[in-house]
């Protein structure tokens, strides 16, 4: 994980995101791919969370303040 000089989001290669995962570390994973990406495609890291990035605003309160939010789309 490196953290970027402006203060930034960290970013979490797929390496590290195992090893954390591995570990059992509280980690949420937010697959936030739209819809018709998400249903070409619904290969996803197991236990994913799928939040299409429009509704990240609505759906929030449903993500847990106590784990570090891994997002991720292709």
């Amino acid at each position: 994980m490196t953290g970027s000089e402006s203060n930034g989001p960290d970013v979490v290669d797929a390496t590290a995101l195992a090893e954390r995962l591995s570990r059992h570390e509280p980690v949420t994973i937010l697959d936030v791919r739209r819809p018709e990406r998400w249903s070409e495609d619904r290969e996803s890291i197991p236990g994913a969370v799928w939040v299409p990035h429009d509704q990240i605003p609505r759906r929030a309160q449903d993500l847990s303040p106590d784990r570090d939010l891994v997002v991720y789309c292709s």
